[in-house]
């Protein structure tokens, strides 16, 4: 084994290596139960130095020629643990050169922690100006006037950046563009204050852009559900539309309703709350699949989880399955024309899409995506197909009917129970009351949940995003 200066090998380095990456792994702001990480101040400070001691070690192997083979040694111990499918995949690209920078990552990873609260940040704040000022105390100066004339230096180099980027015209803001482009090492070279600055400044910037994409996110849901109510009320359209498509001797449904109903999933698809769960679900299902099934089998999903919860865990693992086509979703529901048939002959239509079993059929379907049928054997496995049906119910009815495809046995088992509500036939959940009160099912919620079935697996088979998935053959 490769020894550096004679003294440490290229185990000792791994040994410290996997230290330092537990550290981020709690700067990110959770311990590995999930509960919170708190810092104080002193922890803070034992961290960045551990940092600094990687950063020493490192500017030392590049310092000469003769410790190319450690390095490569290095390579070979850092690629063997990153790519083992337990290890974090947000740290899954840690080279020798990443700990050249190793302070940078730890105040990134502490920024960055969601969320950011006061006492987090005041700690962190007050460990890098301590370090920095004890850095200084072998000089002679003062040593909180050299610590400002520091930070001094920092602003206005910063504010060189950013002027050379903004407009005279518009008011200044933070860029994250201006952030990144002054090099690590200047920002260091401010001490460890300055690399925390740089975070909070990339941060500032984040938040600043989230809120800019949550105006224009509203503005857009607000048009769309405006003009469909409009139109809605608009009897003169109405009679349009049904003259302009209706085949002889076919009713489409009114256009009041069919407003009113692409309004309400649209607005779903569109809100802040789901925009926040799908990239949350993009994120932990971007993971290895060893990974975020023990995520889950933490949560210990049972009867006397608090509903809540347990429906949020489950609508995160059905945004999963569609996240990859989110966009898709959004554009056709969007242009979605109202051609809808009466809600009999959509129901008859999706009863015949599971009978027909023609070989022209089956050589139409599509190739399993892997993941999204991973995603709904676990939805299986961790709810039971029974109480999986049943809380299908309380979920988006677009949400479900995008998210679970018709050959899977659960389509199977919430297509049965629609039917029964169609005959007035009730399990544990009563829809509507249109069987009882002798009254066609129209605008009703299981109406709502039948043309969601009809547009995502009947109307979107070529036109919404390739909604059948053959993830489950008998």
């Amino acid at each position: 084994m490769v020894l550096l200066a004679g003294e440490i090998s290229v185990g000792d380095l791994m040994e410290l290596i996997k230290g330092f990456v537990d550290i981020l792994i709690l700067a990110s702001g959770y311990q590995s139960s999930g509960l919170v990480a708190h810092w104080d101040s002193s922890n803070i400070k034992n961290a960045f130095k551990w940092g600094l001691l990687l950063e020493n070690v490192l500017r030392h192997l590049n310092s000469s020629a003769d410790y190319q083979e450690f390095i490569v040694e290095l390579e070979g111990a850092l690629s063997e643990i990153t790519t083992n499918p337990t290890f974090p995949q947000a740290l899954s690209g840690l080279s020798p050169s990443t700990f050249a920078r190793a302070r940078a990552l730890l105040a990134e990873h502490m920024i960055h922690a969601l969320p950011l609260r006061d006492e987090h940040l005041k700690q962190l704040m007050m460990a890098t100006t301590e370090m920095d000022l004890d850095e200084l105390q072998g000089n002679s100066f003062d040593n909180v006037n050299l610590s400002l004339d520091s930070l001094m230096l920092l602003s206005s180099s910063f504010s060189t950046v950013h002027d050379q980027n903004t407009s005279i015209k518009e008011p200044a803001t933070v860029s994250s563009d201006s952030v990144e482009n002054m090099e690590i090492a200047s920002w260091a070279s401010h001490g460890n204050t300055g690399l925390a600055i740089r975070e909070l400044l990339k941060r500032q910037s984040a938040v600043s852009f989230l809120l800019r994409a949550e105006t224009g996110l509203a503005i857009v849901e607000t048009s769309v559900c405006c003009s469909d109510l409009a139109k809605g009320n608009d009897g003169f359209c109405q009679k349009q539309v049904n003259d302009a498509i209706a085949a002889p001797g076919e009713e489409l449904i009114d256009y009041g309703i069919w407003s009113l109903w692409r309004s309400k999933n649209l607005s779903y698809f569109l809100d802040k709350r789901t925009i926040r769960l799908v990239s949350g679900a993009s994120l932990i299902f971007s993971a290895p699949k060893e990974q975020w099934t023990q995520v889950f089998k933490q949560l210990n999903i049972s009867s006397e989880i608090n509903e809540v919860d347990l429906l949020e865990t489950l609508e995160i693992m059905l945004l999963g399955c569609i996240s990859s086509r989110w966009d898709s979703i959004i554009q056709s529901l969007s242009l979605l024309p109202n051609d809808l048939p009466t809600i009999s002959k959509q129901i008859q239509e999706i009863y015949n899409l599971l009978r027909r079993r023609s070989q022209s059929l089956l050589l139409e379907q599509e190739t399993v995506n892997s993941k999204e049928k991973d995603i709904l054997m676990c939805l299986v496995e961790f709810f039971g197909l029974g109480t999986l049906v049943s809380l299908l119910w309380k979920m988006s009815p677009a949400l479900v009917a995008a998210a679970i495809p018709s050959r899977s046995p659960v389509f199977r088992l919430y297509l049965t129970d629609i039917g029964n509500q169609l005959k007035g036939e009730y399990t544990t959940i009563r829809c509507c009351n249109c069987a009882e009160d002798k009254r066609d099912h129209i605008g009703c919620a299981l109406a709502e949940r039948i043309r969601c079935l009809h547009i995502f697996h009947i109307r979107g088979r070529n036109s919404i995003s390739s909604m059948e998935l053959v993830a489950f053959d008998h």
